[in-house]
């Protein structure tokens, strides 16, 4: 049997982030009660474990997030805003079992690049319009984060206890620091604006890509978005779906930012998994590389640095 890739989790790095129900169901169609239950969730878990929020889209069955992980606590944070979020939906549907397909089925990829960064921020803005839901992707109820947002906010639903949160939450939707450089003189707010302005301008291009080609697919029918939740939240797609042979760990449209995140992720699982021999083997004090996550966190093994 083979070893799972192990995943790079480093601090200060960006991720376009996907999550699946189980069997495809549209068990996340975004009603009002789901889309508070999911900007809640991002919102406690954004404050909790320092993860930055820069865009939200919720689908039918699935979600896309772009976030910026600034402490290197992706895992803690996805685990718990996926188990609660969980926990609301089998309350919301009235349903037992299980809410998402397998955590190993959670799409991670790092944004390597400026380039990449913009591809996945117009990607998910765009997904609606992709899936001939909507012809604009802010006509979707779930394109939560359309340019010029700056916040959301979402009241603690009525089955939480205080333990989970405050009974109300407030998301912040972060401007990316590393692809927006402060310009002199400029204040936070005129920064806010600025980048707002790109969002918006990247976002109507991306729009009109998008329907462009779906035109020269000959797929010009949109379901609509009052139709679409009108569906049963246990139904699924009838189309087949299927699955990459292999999930991308990373986006990096430029050349030489792709040969450099590559270079840096095949030493690290290599090394990785020189080491995780090593520990089992029951060499306990082996160092792992950098950016090991599950290790160091669970079974407390060293690390390099």
């Amino acid at each position: 049997m083979s070893m799972t890739r192990p995943r790079m989790i480093e601090p200060d790095t960006y991720h376009h982030i996907v999550r699946r129900c189980v069997g495809r169901q549209f068990l996340l169609l975004p009603d009002a009660e789901v889309r508070n239950l999911v900007v809640y969730c991002f919102a406690v878990g954004s404050a909790r474990f320092q993860v930055e929020v820069l865009r939200i889209t919720v689908m039918s069955n699935h979600y896309h997030a772009n976030v910026f992980d600034r402490e290197g606590r992706l895992p803690e944070f996805l685990n718990w805003v996926h188990r609660t979020i969980a926990l609301g939906l089998q309350r919301v549907r009235r349903i037992q079992g299980a809410i998402f397909e397998p955590s190993k089925s959670t799409g991670d990829q790092i944004l390597a690049s400026e380039e990449g960064f913009w591809k996945m921020m117009r990607y998910t803005h765009t997904n609606p319009t992709e899936a001939q839901l909507v012809k604009r992707p802010n006509d979707w109820p779930g394109t939560l984060t359309p340019a010029g947002t700056r916040q959301l906010d979402a009241t603690r639903p009525s089955w939480m206890t205080d333990r989970c949160g405050p009974e109300r939450a407030t998301l912040r939707i972060h401007v990316p620091d590393h692809f927006v450089a402060e310009q002199r003189g400029e204040s936070k707010a005129r920064r806010e604006d600025r980048y707002h302005e790109m969002l918006r301008e990247s976002d109507a291009e991306a729009t009109r890509e998008a329907r462009m080609r779906l035109r020269t697919q000959g797929r010009h029918r949109f379901v609509g978005a009052e139709q679409a939740l009108n569906r049963s939240p246990k139904a699924a797609p009838c189309n087949v779906h299927r699955k990459p042979s292999r999930s991308p760990r990373f986006v990096a449209v430029v050349a030489v930012a792709f040969e450099a995140i590559r270079t840096k992720l095949r030493a690290f699982q290599q090394a990785y998994r020189e080491a995780l021999s090593r520990f089992h083997a029951g060499e306990r004090n082996v160092p792992f590389p950098d950016g090991t996550w599950r290790m160091r966190r669970l079974l407390s093994a060293t690390s390099q640095s």
